[in-house]
């Protein structure tokens, strides 16, 4: 890509980034000072490059996104995710046979209420899997709706093994387990994120192998090149 710097544009960016900055650290506003990094770094490079580079590295630059706190910005955010979890807990204690009482964020089983907190929302995880995601779909997969798929099953990851968690806390709890709180609660956690990033990985590789199976037959089914025949060249030059 030939280096075309664009002087003007990249200064009118870079100085709304550090405007940005600037507003950001006056209110004390965190998040604000992290969003203008994103808009800094682009301007950087259209600056000194120009439009043809920031093009081509739109997705590395727009994927800085994600180390922007938005979540942590706003509570409201993780309400629909808690209620669903909730409710998603409370069908499978259900379905396991458990007696347990849904009551808006709480799960109230024999001799224990349950609440589902905002940091049991699911939505830092599902974040987490989804910044995986994207790099694992772009490195590793070919086809857009193969990227698309895996997007679509990290997002699907991150929510349902939030509903497992919670289901797993209730069955400890209800078996007579003690430690709701601290080291087994971030196990549990733990537990259960490593199996959803492994099962992500895992369908990216068989989706990979896919793509592998389909170009072999697709050259196996190629027709085979003719075999060389020196009388014909030899007619065609004398």
């Amino acid at each position: 890509i030939p280096v075309r710097p664009n002087i003007i544009g990249g200064m009118a960016l870079f100085i709304i980034g550090n405007l940005i900055l600037l507003l950001g650290r006056a209110g004390s506003v965190i998040m604000l000072e992290l969003f203008s990094m994103v808009v800094i770094i682009p301007a950087v490079v259209l600056m000194l490059l120009g439009a043809r580079f920031l093009r081509a590295l739109i997705l590395p630059l727009s994927y800085l996104v994600l180390m922007v706190p938005f979540l942590d910005a706003v509570d409201e955010i993780h309400r629909p995710f808690q209620d669903m979890s909730a409710a998603m807990g409370v069908r499978l204690l259900s379905l396991l046979n458990i007696p347990v009482f849904h009551n808006g964020l709480y799960l109230e089983l024999p001799g224990i209420v349950l609440e589902v907190a905002v940091a049991c929302s699911g939505l830092n995880f599902l974040l987490s899997i989804v910044a995986v995601s994207v790099p694992l779909a772009v490195f590793t997969l070919n086809r857009v709706w193969q990227r698309a798929a895996i997007i679509a099953l990290a997002v699907s990851i991150g929510v349902v093994s939030n509903w497992l968690r919670i289901t797993l806390i209730g069955v400890w709890t209800y078996m007579g387990g003690k430690g709701v709180h601290g080291p087994l609660h971030i196990f549990q956690g733990f537990f259960v994120s490593v199996i959803g990033f492994i099962f992500l990985f895992i369908c990216a590789w068989a989706l990979g192998r896919f793509n592998v199976a389909g170009a072999s037959r697709e050259a196996a089914g190629s027709p085979a090149h003719a075999p060389f025949d020196a009388r014909k060249l030899n007619n065609g030059l004398i």
